[in-house]
């Protein structure tokens, strides 16, 4: 399922209010999931080792959702990513996040390499379902034995030097984009309408629509779904029941789906 019209309107309303280079960084964040880029973008460290945007200079963890188990949870595997990066000052990380229901239908993995007092990340989806997201992390890592998808996100692996190679993905494009280098020219390109686009966000739908910034295929970061649309319903994320707009609700009628137990990592 593409981004629609009313998932992009509803991202907008997070970005009121956002710096203008923040709207930007995720626009072009989205334009590379929807065309199944790899997405590369930087962290720094500030002094006390805590993670950094270097387009804002706020905290990364701020952009963490952490009030449903399943982002407490991303939020513990970000720490550990912190810490690795803090502690060692060469290798890579490999964080994974696999299907879920409130997530995505693909794996995200997030590779990271460890620089001098910052970290390098691409994200990258892929084609995985949970059991073979667990074999992917079990043959990284033969010292753990990861056994639920809960762990996999909770637990990121560190590599030391030299040891990890793109190959061991099976997604060839996505991988050959990265080796050649062709997916950073395309994040400085979709930067560089992200960047035209956040002048105007209030119209960001119309503009978007008229660049083509955007591809066919779905983000792994869906707005949140109790947030309150332009529509006169929206879909329950679980059970795709119809839910009013414009009434305060925060469980749904249908199955009971509470807002707080769907979050998002997107705000």
């Amino acid at each position: 399922m593409s981004l629609t019209e009313l998932q992009l309107s509803s991202f907008v309303r997070n970005w009121v209010g956002k710096p203008q280079s923040q709207v930007a960084e995720e626009l072009a964040s989205l334009s590379m999931e929807t065309k199944r880029i790899p997405d590369p973008y930087y962290f720094e460290y500030n002094l006390e080792g805590k993670l950094i945007s270097p387009e804002t200079g706020k905290l990364a963890e701020k952009s963490i959702e952490k009030m449903s188990p399943l982002g407490r949870v991303e939020y513990e595997g970000f720490l550990l990513v912190e810490d690795l990066g803090w502690k060692n000052k060469s290798g890579t990380i490999i964080w994974v996040s696999p299907p879920h229901l409130l997530r995505s239908n693909f794996t995200k993995v997030v590779v990271t390499e460890i620089g001098d007092r910052s970290l390098f990340n691409r994200a990258i989806l892929l084609d995985m379902n949970e059991e073979e997201s667990l074999e992917f992390m079990n043959k990284l890592n033969p010292d753990f034995i990861y056994r639920s998808s809960t762990e996999i996100r909770g637990l990121p692996v560190y590599l030391p030097d030299n040891s990890f190679e793109w190959n061991i993905f099976s997604d060839y494009r996505q991988v050959e984009m990265i080796v050649n280098g062709e997916d950073i020219k395309e994040k400085q390109e979709a930067l560089k309408w992200g960047r035209l686009i956040a002048h105007d966000i209030s119209n960001v739908v119309q503009i978007s629509k008229q660049i083509g910034i955007f591809g066919s295929y779905d983000t792994s970061c869906p707005p949140t779904a109790f947030q309150v649309f332009s529509g006169e319903t929206f879909d329950c994320p679980r059970c795709k029941g119809k839910i009013r707009s414009g009434q305060g609700i925060t469980t749904c009628p249908h199955c009971k789906l509470k807002k707080e137990d769907y979050g998002s990592n997107c705000d």
